[in-house]
């Protein structure tokens, strides 16, 4: 007996990935401009995420569960590969943020170069 194409992981998966994304993508955008009117720093990371990690990210999640490629291959390495290297210059970008952007002006913080 044959499943309905409703039935298989594969294409619940497109349609999360594709209805998900864009939808995260507008909510990150409208935080990620209130956040720059107000002047907060944090501005700068949230961007990153939406511009860098979520897209990286979608494209991860797209290739081993809706392509279902195999974990071996060099596409997906790559791709696990580049979702690591923006994850961490994103986390970079938080502890920036937080520990030295609203930093006073005569403290140990505000020296350090950023």
């Amino acid at each position: 007996m044959s499943k309905v194409i409703w039935q298989n992981d594969w294409f619940i998966w497109a349609i999360a990935l594709g209805i998900g994304f864009p939808i995260l993508v507008i909510i990150l955008t409208e935080i990620t401009h209130r956040l720059q009117r107000r002047g907060q720093p944090l501005a700068v990371t949230l961007r990153l995420v939406r511009n860098r990690v979520l897209p990286v990210l979608v494209f991860l999640l797209f290739i081993q569960n809706v392509l279902e490629l195999d974990l071996d291959n060099n596409l997906v390495k790559l791709v696990e590969t580049l979702v690591w290297i923006f994850v961490i210059d994103a986390s970079l970008s938080l502890i920036n943020s937080v520990l030295f952007e609203a930093a006073g002006e005569n403290t140990w913080r505000a020296r350090i170069p950023k």
